[in-house]
């Protein structure tokens, strides 16, 4: 592992490739964890808004290292200002500090704790301020996030028991709550239902989702839909053979469709 002002070198390269960036940017945060790391990196991920796909803000590197580096250089500037100090309390004969013990590393602001599991953030899986949504993401959850100057495209996930579908890529809102809808509709027929394909729209074409019922619960089924010449899935997606099943209650399909769904159509102001 080299140092932190090498790593921080390369964070700022913009030839070296976005991943690499990525992983330097990485290396800084284990050197330096004011939270420690996992806190450290949800931080900087939350604040410095670093996207799934790196290539859609490639700043956002830059914005994260700028969070952390100032914090660091603060730190050393108070190891180095303690250990003059103790250096001449020694001298004087003083084995006990009078300043106090040496200096923590400091947190450059209130860790943003939003309850996400550490999966979601390590793909970089977090809110923005302007994220709404509905539903509990250890259960069932939507939610979309604008991008664009009018807010009617932005990035649409869904999570199901803890885990997203989609691979945030830029999509229409409008399509996506009538997709929901027939979700929801789906859990509040009580009849059982055979496994079915579920359309989900552009955002989840990289996986093949089929939908059953049973008495009190929805099961969602998914793997990889990888197809020639398409990019290739999200790592987090099961590969064609070995598909992930998720079992939900139906009524908390219900409850976080509806509340989704509320704030979706007062977003796009549908009736």
């Amino acid at each position: 592992m080299s140092s932190f002002p090498a790593q921080a070198a390369r964070v700022r390269d913009l030839d070296l490739p976005l991943e690499r960036r990525l992983l330097a940017l990485r290396e800084c945060a284990l050197h330096f964890a004011p939270y420690e790391f996992r806190k450290t990196w949800h931080y900087l991920i939350a604040a410095a808004r670093v996207p799934v796909w790196l290539e859609i803000d490639p700043d956002a590197l830059l914005r994260a290292l700028d969070l952390l580096e100032p914090a660091r250089n603060r730190w050393l500037a108070e190891t180095r200002s303690y250990a003059a100090r103790r250096r001449l309390e020694k001298a004087a004969g003083r084995r006990q500090p009078r300043a106090g013990p040496p200096p923590h590393p400091p947190a450059p602001e209130p860790w943003p704790d939003d309850g996400r599991p550490w999966a979601l953030i390590w793909y970089r899986m977090v809110p923005r301020d302007e994220t709404i949504g509905g539903g509990d993401i250890e259960e069932f959850r939507a939610e979309y996030t604008p991008t664009s100057a009018d807010g009617r495209f932005g990035d649409y996930q869904l999570y199901i028991r803890g885990v997203p579908l989609g691979n945030i890529t830029t999509t229409a809102l409008a399509p996506h709550v009538v997709n929901l809808r027939a979700i929801r509709r789906t859990a509040e027929d009580p009849a059982p239902r055979d496994p079915e394909p579920l359309i989900l729209g552009d955002t989840f074409d990289h996986v093949h989702v089929t939908l059953a019922a049973t008495e009190h619960d929805l099961i969602f089924e998914f793997a990889s839909n990888r197809r020639p010449g398409w990019a290739p899935p999200p790592q987090w997606t099961p590969p064609r053979d070995r598909p992930r099943r998720l079992l939900v209650r139906r009524t908390e399909v219900i409850t976080a469709c509806r509340a989704a769904e509320a704030r979706f159509e007062a977003f796009l102001g549908l009736p």
